[in-house]
C-alpha cells in the first residue's frame, strides 16, 4: 500500500509539470500532460529503470538525494516534500497510534478561550472538542452522533456547511489535503482507508482532490462565514500541532479587529445566557 501511494504520489506530480519551464521542447507527440518517466529521470540524474520502479511500486524507499532531485523536477513545495519523504520513509517499527482523549490541560485550554472559537481535530479531521463559542459559531459537534463529527465529512455532507462558508469549496479542498498529509504518515491506517472509500463513493469534489493526491499542512490564515443569527463573521485562523500528542491540531479562530465579529460573537454568547470573558 506504501508503495502504491508513492507511486500515485509521484504520478500526479510529474503530469502537472509544464515541460516549457524546465527546458524541454513541447512535442505533438504527447499524448499525456507533464513528463515522461525517462524525462523525470534525466532531470534528477537517476536511471529510468530506478525511477519506474518508485512509480510502480517495486522501490519503496529513496535517499534524501533522490527525494530532493525528484522534489526539485517536480517544483515540490515544503509540505509536499514532507509528504514524499513520509511516504518513503523505512518504519522501524509500528505506525503512532491517534490519540482521540483529550487531556485535562488542553480542555482547559479550549474553555478559557472564553470568546476565541476553538475545535480540537484528530488525525483523520475528526473533532475530539469544541468550545461553547464554537459549537455556537460553527456546529453541535458534541451533540453530532460520532460518525458525523469528522469536519471533512460534515462540510461535504451537512448544507449548513455549505451555506456558512464563504469559499466552501476551498476550505472542503484544504481539509481533504490535511486528511491526505494524515494518511501518509500511516499509508495503512484502516480508519482512514474506510473514510477515504466512502468519501470517494458519494462525492465527486473528494474523489478529484483526493485523486490529485493534494496535501495541505498549513491551512488559510483567515476565514468569512455566514452565520444564520450573526450574520457575516471574519476570523484569524491560527493552527497549533499539539506535540506529542498523536496527530491532534487545535484550531482558533480570532474575531478580525474592525469586523464586527467580535460583537456579533458577544451577542451569540448573551443569546445562550453564558458571560463573556
Amino acid at each position: 500500500m506504501r508503495g502504491s501511494e508513492l507511486g500515485e504520489f509521484l504520478r500526479t506530480r510529474r503530469a502537472r509539470v509544464d515541460v516549457a519551464q524546465v527546458g524541454l521542447p513541447p512535442t505533438a507527440r504527447r499524448r499525456v500532460p507533464g513528463l515522461r518517466r525517462e524525462e523525470v529521470a534525466a532531470l534528477a540524474g537517476l536511471s529510468a529503470d530506478y525511477y519506474a520502479r518508485l512509480e510502480q511500486g517495486r522501490q519503496l524507499t529513496a535517499s534524501h538525494e533522490v527525494l530532493d532531485a525528484l522534489a526539485r523536477v517536480f517544483g515540490l513545495d515544503e509540505a509536499e516534500r514532507s509528504h514524499l519523504r513520509r511516504l518513503s520513509a523505512r518504519r522501524a517499527g509500528p505506525p503512532d497510534t491517534p490519540a482521540r482523549c483529550v487531556g485535562p490541560g488542553m480542555r482547559g485550554l479550549l474553555d478559557e478561550l472564553g470568546r476565541v472559537p476553538a475545535i480540537l481535530l484528530g488525525r483523520h479531521t475528526e473533532v475530539l472538542a469544541a468550545n461553547r463559542i464554537a459549537r455556537l459559531v460553527f456546529a453541535d459537534f458534541p451533540g453530532m452522533p460520532a460518525r458525523d463529527r469528522v469536519v471533512v465529512r460534515w462540510l461535504l455532507c451537512d448544507e449548513s456547511a455549505r451555506a456558512l462558508h464563504d469559499d466552501w469549496e476551498g476550505i472542503v479542498e484544504e481539509m481533504i489535503g490535511m486528511l491526505r498529509l494524515a494518511v501518509g504518515r500511516d499509508p495503512g491506517d484502516l480508519r482512514a482507508r474506510r473514510l477515504v472509500a466512502e468519501l470517494s463513493a458519494t462525492s465527486p469534489l473528494f474523489r478529484r482532490v483526493w485523486a490529485d493526491h493534494r496535501v495541505e499542512a498549513t491551512p488559510r490564515s483567515t476565514k468569512r462565514m455566514f452565520h444564520p443569527v450573526a450574520g457575516e463573521l471574519n476570523f484569524y485562523v491560527e493552527h497549533l500541532a499539539s506535540q506529542g500528542a498523536g496527530g491532534q491540531s487545535l484550531f482558533t479562530f480570532v474575531p478580525r479587529p474592525g469586523t464586527g465579529t467580535a460583537e456579533a460573537v458577544d451577542e451569540l454568547l448573551a443569546r445562550e445566557n453564558v458571560p463573556v470573558s
